[in-house]
This record gives C-alpha cells, structure tokens and sequence, in this order.
C-alpha cells in the first residue's frame, strides 16, 4: 500500500503568513476587477464607462479593505448594487464578499451587525431590480452567510491567539519574578551564612591571642570556615 503524499496546506498557510498584506490584498484586487470586468461588458451596456468604473468601485476600495472595513463595504456594496440592477454583475458579487468577510472579522459587534445589515439590504435591492428567480437569491444568501461565518471565525481564531500570547506573557513575568525571588531567598541564606560563619571566626580569633592552646582555637576556626563552606 503506497503511502499518501504530505499535506501541502500547512506548508502555504505558513508561506502565506510571510506574504506582505498589500501584496495579497493587490491580488485580490485584481482578481475582482478582472472577474467583474469580464462580466459587466458582456451586459447591456458593453464595453462602455459606466461598466468599467463600477467594476472598479467593487474592487479598487479592497485595497483599503484593513484599514476602514465599513467605508469599504459600503463603497463595494453600492457598486454592486448598480451592476446588478444594470444587469452586469456576475453570479457571485466577489467583491462584496470580500469586504463581507472582512468587516466580520475586523469590526466589533455593532459595526458587524450594521454591516450585516446593509449588505442584507444591498443584497435584496439587487436581486430586486430587476427581478430574479428566488433560487440565485437563496445561492447568493448562503455565500455571504459563509463570508461572514468565515470573517466571525478568523476573528474568534486571533482573538483566541492574543489571549494564548498575553497568558504566556503573564506566565513567563511570573516566572522571573518567582525566581528573583529564589535569588533574593538564596542570597539571605548565604548573607546569614557567612556572617555566621565570619563571627565565630573573628571571636574565635580574639579569643585566640590569650588562649593557652592557640592550635585548638585555630582548630575551631578552621571547623568553623568548613562548615560555612558546607551549608553554602
């Protein structure tokens, strides 16, 4: 039985981490604008201004797209919306989604839900004018839900690594404040250890010049000396 080939996506999400985000938001700006485009001069109005500007208003704002999430969504929205009711829009309105994904995972609650809600609305105006068969509104739901679960789930995910970050931040201050503890515990004992032992040496030693038997006293310094010399 031959073995199964390494799994490759660990190996691009770690080569994609390295990847300037300029660069990957200029790909996919690009990509949109070359999608949309494709689709928008097919339409009613063919190669002309209207469609060549609002294909740049669903893409070019992306570029902006970590920085003001809201604005873009709301310029991407708009530009969408009047692909669609001039019947130049592609199936899938990328762009918006895009910026869908992006507000959901950049912004706070509130600024979600009103993103979430006027996308819900730039969504039914387009399918409303003109009118279109309820399955593509059902298809073109069930992407921006996906868009915006997938946003809600990248931000849980850095949510969950800067929580992961600070507790190890936490435990390693910890750590170096429990051992400048020890330190300082180790350096009483030593403090009181050699000012023990140095005691008993120097009484000893003034002891020593009226001792009658000098070698016992020395004897006494020399016993005291190792027993610091032990306990330290």
């Amino acid at each position: 039985m031959s073995a199964l080939p390494p799994d490759p996506r660990p190996r691009l999400i770690a080569w994609m981490r390295h990847v300037p985000p300029l660069v990957i938001d200029t790909v996919i700006t690009v990509v949109v604008y070359v999608v949309t485009l494709a689709a928008a001069v097919t339409g009613p109005y063919g190669f002309t201004p209207i469609p060549v500007v609002l294909a740049l208003g669903v893409s070019a704002p992306l570029l902006w797209r970590r920085r003001c999430p809201i604005g873009v969504a709301i310029v991407v929205g708009m530009s969408t919306t009047l692909l669609a009711i001039a019947r130049s829009m592609t199936p899938l309105p990328l762009g918006s989604l895009v910026a869908t994904y992006t507000f959901a995972a950049a912004c706070g609650p509130l600024w979600r839900m009103l993103g979430a809600a006027g996308t819900t609305a730039g969504v039914l105006a387009s399918m409303a004018f003109p009118v279109r068969d309820p399955t593509g509104l059902a298809y073109v739901s069930i992407a921006f839900v996906t868009a915006y679960a997938l946003g809600t789930a990248t931000r849980a995910r850095h949510a969950r690594i800067d929580l992961l970050v600070e507790r190890t931040l936490r435990l390693e201050e910890e750590r170096k404040a429990a051992a400048a503890t020890e330190r300082a515990r180790i350096a009483r004992d030593v403090h009181d250890v050699l000012a023990h032992a140095v005691s008993v040496m120097v009484v000893q030693a003034e002891a020593g010049q009226v001792a009658t038997d000098p070698a016992a006293v020395f004897d006494r310094i020399a016993a005291a000396g190792r027993t610091a010399l032990a306990q330290i």
